[in-house]
């Protein structure tokens, strides 16, 4: 058996704004039909390799995933077939698009391997133009296909994100948040969570008009991100309210990571029209109480009660439930 290795030549496409080959695995245990589909690709300016056999190309196409794969049905060992249905169960090659290339030419088979999910049948002997011509049809489409699920990421992202400050928004924050409380539940382990205000919001707005205070409230943002520890998360609760959920984190290390927000916010300077903004924030702890079997909303409640507190003892202090 042969290793597969990949021509330098390739023909390149723009996929998200980056170039990149297109790769095309070629899986055939006769390795003279393997050869030459490769050459007929490499004319056409593809980057091909061959794996001789589908032991091989499982190997080979689970290491470098390619964009597109040719292979036979009829091989010693793992017929095609089972192939397609292999590669369709790992997640690195759920999408890749298969053309079966065999000799097998009964409707039944056509129809067998299309239902296997094979995006295209080619039959054994092949006229080559009309093979490069599907190989670029289902390159195509793969393009296509790659872009339209990289856009759906990208929205499905921008629903759990704030617009404003790109923190967890409100709903994205409250599925953590159970999440978390149900981790808690599971490891015994104490769950703490943090809302923030920041103080005379509002005066801000009114002196200096909304737009600075969105810019406050994005560079509030960032002095979260750079104070908070990497397995806590950050949300914008609302308005110019902030929520923090603190793992692995008990009332007495709440408060002291509480008390170090607060004092980064009152020594960051904001940026405003007449200089740069001292901002302070008020701040109310809650940890996560298991016996009382409390969700949620329940814990937030009482940590926005301790958050009132601190408004009320004069703000820019820290207060807990």
């Amino acid at each position: 058996m042969y290793a597969a290795t990949w021509s330098n030549e390739a023909t390149h496409s723009r996929i998200g704004g980056q170039e990149r080959p297109r790769r095309v695995l070629i899986v055939e245990d006769d390795e003279a039909v393997g050869e030459m589909i490769r050459a007929v690709l490499e004319r056409s300016g593809y980057a091909a390799a061959v794996a001789d056999g589908p032991e091989n190309g499982l190997s080979e196409a689970l290491a470098q995933p390619p964009d597109l794969i040719l292979m036979d049905i009829m091989m010693s060992g793992m017929d095609g077939y089972n192939l397609a249905q292999r590669l369709q169960r790992e997640e690195r090659t759920r999408y890749t698009p298969v053309i079966f290339v065999t000799a097998l030419a009964k409707t039944s088979d056509v129809v067998h391997g299309l239902d296997l999910g094979a995006v295209d049948y080619v039959v054994k002997p092949f006229i080559v133009p009309e093979l490069v011509s599907r190989v670029k049809a289902a390159l195509r489409l793969k393009a296509s296909q790659d872009e339209l699920r990289r856009a759906n990421s990208e929205l499905a992202a921008l629903a759990l994100a704030d617009s404003l400050t790109g923190l967890h928004n409100r709903r994205s924050f409250m599925e953590r948040l159970e999440q978390s409380i149900a981790y808690s539940i599971r490891r015994r382990d104490p769950l703490s969570c943090l809302m923030l205000d920041l103080d005379h919001f509002k005066e801000i707005n009114d002196f200096y008009g909304h737009q600075k205070g969105d810019i406050a409230l994005q560079q509030m943002a960032g002095v979260l991100r750079h104070t908070v520890r990497i397995a806590d998360t950050v949300g914008r609760y609302g308005g110019e309210e902030f929520a923090v959920i603190c793992p692995s984190t008990d009332i007495h290390a709440a408060v002291h990571l509480a008390e170090r927000v607060r004092a980064a916010v009152e020594a960051h300077r904001f940026d405003g029209p007449e200089g740069r903004l001292s901002i302070t924030v008020s701040v109310g702890c809650a940890v996560y109480d298991p016996v009382l079997n409390t969700g949620a909303e329940a814990l937030l409640a009482r940590a926005d009660a301790a958050l009132y507190r601190a408004k009320r003892d004069g703000r820019n202090c820290v207060r807990s439930a």
